[in-house]
């Protein structure tokens, strides 16, 4: 004996029920996958920015770093070489002044970057 459907009613197996809503939730899913690949090379691209910027700034800084170096290493020379306290004073005074004039170059260097 059968049943019958009264009108208006849909009959929906679980079969099919449960197939369909597998397919929705991979649609889902695979959406979801393109949009974090879509961020995650956004994100990729703007590391490398980063990056980039580093390998500027690190550059820079080795290149101050070996004119102080070899800055300091002439002011101790010369102090080795001067025999008396008054004979040096000079000689530190010159040192400071091309330190303020690395330290400014960097400044000025900076502002034009930041531009």
């Amino acid at each position: 004996m059968q049943t019958e459907i009264p009108p208006g009613y849909i009959l929906i197996d679980p079969k099919s029920l449960l197939l369909s809503i597998l397919i929705i939730v991979l649609i889902i899913l695979a959406i979801l996958a393109m949009v974090a690949v879509y961020n995650l090379i956004k994100t990729l691209k703007q590391s490398q920015k980063v990056l980039d910027d580093f390998e500027v700034v690190a550059s820079i800084a080795s290149e101050r770093t070996k004119q102080l170096d070899k800055i300091i290493n002439d002011v101790s020379n010369k102090i080795k070489a001067g025999q008396n306290a008054f004979n040096s004073i000079p000689i530190i005074i010159s040192a400071v002044s091309k330190i303020a004039n690395v330290i400014s170059k960097q400044n000025e260097q900076k502002a034009s970057n930041a531009k």
